[in-house]
């Protein structure tokens, strides 16, 4: 993976699900205000993080993860998503109950990237490091402005449960752009994974 995918798996992983609100046992939904996208220096010279509140593109309205009975569902929704820029990165952390810890993520570009705008979807031990042999599945609909990511539980060694951070990195020109799905603040500020998400015990369908 090229400096520039490991520099943005890095920024996007970099993210929170602190303050979420179950929706049900097997599930969390985290809402996300508009205007809390962050210009972020990845080059040399000091870190700094710049508020832009005027962008829309991929920034983040809500986050829902469900924990089903045989994947994990991550299903993302933005205020605007278009095929814009140099790459699109949805992308996070999960951690399971084994303490097994995967990097997720949906990468999609311009004519440079494997798939363009349909983008593909992975898993890997850490940020920026070789795919895992898991048969995630994806898909980015630039209409409705949401990415969804599924997960096999056999990939995460089929858990009791899973915890999770998410968020989204985008570079346009030579600058980057993060938003945390939980978070005002910068998207580097990691801190720390969300609540523990037990496996569904009945049908999703069939939850209240």
């Amino acid at each position: 993976m090229s400096r520039r995918l490991a520099v943005a798996a890095t920024c996007a992983v970099a993210l929170t699900l602190t303050g979420s609100v179950p929706a049900h046992a097997d599930s969390i939904t985290t809402t996300d205000r508009s205007g809390d996208v962050w210009a972020l220096n990845t080059g040399p010279g000091p870190s700094d993080h710049t508020r832009v509140p005027k962008r829309r593109q991929a920034d983040i309205r809500r986050t829902v993860i469900d924990h089903r009975a045989h994947r994990v569902v991550i299903r993302t929704s933005f205020f605007e998503l278009r095929r814009q820029g140099r790459y699109l990165n949805v992308a996070g952390r999960l951690r399971t109950n084994t303490g097994l810890v995967r990097y997720a993520s949906v990468l999609a570009g311009p004519r440079s990237m494997p798939h363009r705008w349909r983008g593909r979807s992975f898993l890997a031990r850490r940020a920026g490091a070789k795919p895992t042999d898991c048969s995630t599945r994806h898909r980015i609909n630039y209409t409705t402005n949401r990415v969804v990511l599924r997960i096999p539980r056999t990939c995460l060694g089929n858990p009791r449960w899973v915890q999770g951070g998410f968020g989204v990195a985008t570079l346009t020109g030579n600058q980057f752009y993060a938003d945390d799905a939980a978070s005002p603040g910068p998207a580097a500020r990691f801190r720390g994974y969300g609540r523990r998400i037990p496996r569904a015990t009945i049908p999703v369908e069939q939850s209240p």
